[in-house]
């Protein structure tokens, strides 16, 4: 679908002059439940970012009233997609299995003959190794598989692609409720528009505009509610405990980070970071 037909002048034609709201998705910082928000209520449409950002379109940069996405601390949101990715291998494998004809095990095997870290049988070791492998490999490694796209950057894998385009309001996923609020009720710009779709009942030309890679999985809402209900049920991961107990990987991870630590304030200091596990889980 091209951008020419969310111009001025193409709206105009069609009519429409209630304004257009767009939600840039970085994957793992509540993009599900955000985009089932927006869709739910406000009638909201899906586009993905390689449509959006076709050389041959580019120039036509849609007229847009609000521009708003969310981000998450960078070790919370390589957690997060590590427990995504885990749980869509098990069922990415069993498909490969029944196309193949053979058993899992033997998908397992090649899977763990390229990725080494996936064959350990500790938690933390496969978590530690998996860490290790992907920051000494760079982005080669992340884009190797497809899945390795949940725990890239979130600057380089997504909001980077719309360096061009405006943005409003850039909220934190640890102050969800609050800056929800501030976005939809108190922000100068943005405010506006959500009361505007709410007068107007939602109508069908409010865009959602999509920054993450097109995947082609669609278990990933359900893998999000596995993951968050495990961690509420054990409190601190083993994940984490393994960042509290090796403070170099840590440093390794918050350095092959660093842009998003700096672009959105956080600070990436181990220290820092402790401090953020005892706020968040009150130990």
């Amino acid at each position: 679908e091209s951008m020419l037909n969310y111009t001025n002048e193409a709206r105009h034609r069609q009519n429409l002059t209630v304004p257009q709201l767009i939600y840039y998705h970085v994957s793992k910082c509540g993009s599900s439940s955000i985009h089932s928000m927006l869709n739910s209520h406000y009638h909201t449409t899906r586009l993905f970012w390689r449509t959006l950002l076709d050389a041959d379109h580019f120039s036509a940069l849609p007229d847009i009233e609000c521009a708003f996405s969310f981000i998450r601390h960078p070790i919370d949101r390589l957690i997060s997609g590590y427990y995504t990715i885990l749980g869509m291998q098990k069922r990415e494998f069993m498909h490969k299995a029944q196309e193949q004809n053979v058993d899992v095990s033997e998908i397992e095997a090649q899977y763990a003959a390229k990725h080494p870290w996936y064959s350990h049988d500790s938690n933390k070791e496969r978590f530690r190794h998996f860490v290790q492998h992907f920051v000494d490999q760079s982005y080669a490694y992340v884009a190797d598989d497809h899945l390795l796209l949940h725990v890239a950057t979130q600057i380089g894998s997504s909001l980077g692609n719309f360096h061009q385009w405006p943005i409003h309001f850039l909220g934190r996923m640890e102050y969800f409720e609050d800056h929800w609020y501030a976005l939809t009720m108190e922000n100068e710009r943005c405010s506006n528009v959500f009361d505007a779709i709410r007068k107007n009942g939602g109508m069908h030309d409010y865009k959602l505009a999509h920054a993450m890679r097109q995947i082609g999985h669609h278990d990933i809402e359900e893998v999000e509610e596995e993951e968050q209900q495990g961690l509420k049920e054990k409190g601190l991961s083993v994940e984490q405990l393994v960042f509290i107990e090796d403070r170099d990987l840590y440093e390794q991870a918050a350095e092959y980070y660093y842009q998003d630590f700096v672009c959105f304030g956080y600070n990436s200091s181990y220290e820092a970071y402790m401090q953020h596990l005892s706020d968040k889980y009150h130990i």
